[in-house]
């Protein structure tokens, strides 16, 4: 029975070791992207290299030089498109819109501008990679309620911490309300 037993937990940890290669991890330094269509914003489609030097954008066009030790990658044949923001969001807030427990986005209380939404982010919501591989590199992470629902942030969707993806903006949510009234049982008129 013995011998079973470290067989078994044997095959497992053998099983594991695969299951952790495959998740890929980002890595720093300079890449130029070479050969692509790239779809600026001002000037329309550009044929040319990228640059990218400590996760910035540091120069576009199609005469750019690459810095010395820079990893290149070929494109040709693809495009490249400048990333969206989400302007107003629960991403990173909210994982089962069913379950409370994973619904970080609404505290209990009408004025609550000390809730930090950078504090609440999930860096490894489900949700992260699926809106990042669409398109959209930054979000606000918007908390919602009642007047004063808390502190929005600007994150990036690429971290490993919340303070790895926080943008640097931060922001007091203000709802105003549809009427003068408070529920049902509010018996003022909405004058």
């Amino acid at each position: 029975m013995r011998a079973l037993t470290k067989i078994f937990c044997f095959l497992f940890v053998a099983s594991a070791v695969p299951l952790m290669a495959q998740s890929p991890k980002a890595t720093n330094g300079t890449f130029v992207l070479t050969n692509a269509s790239i779809q600026t914003v001002t000037k329309g489609v550009v044929q040319g290299s990228v640059v990218i030097a400590d996760g910035k954008i540091t120069a576009v066009g199609p005469n750019v030089t690459a810095p010395a030790g820079a990893t290149t990658i070929d494109c040709t044949g693809k495009w490249i498109y400048p990333g969206m923001i989400d302007g107003g969001t629960t991403l990173g807030l909210s994982e089962v819109g069913s379950d409370p427990r994973t619904r970080d986005f609404n505290e209990v209380g009408d004025v609550i501008p000390q809730v930090r939404a950078i504090t609440a982010v999930n860096p490894n919501s489900v949700l992260i990679p699926v809106t990042r591989v669409s398109g959209v590199t930054s979000v606000i992470a918007l908390p919602e309620g009642d007047l004063l629902a808390g502190t929005a942030a600007l994150i990036d969707l690429h971290g490993y911490t919340p303070d790895q993806m926080f943008a640097g903006f931060e922001g007091v949510v203000l709802t105003f309300p549809n009427t003068g009234r408070k529920g049902y049982l509010d018996r003022r008129t909405p004058e």
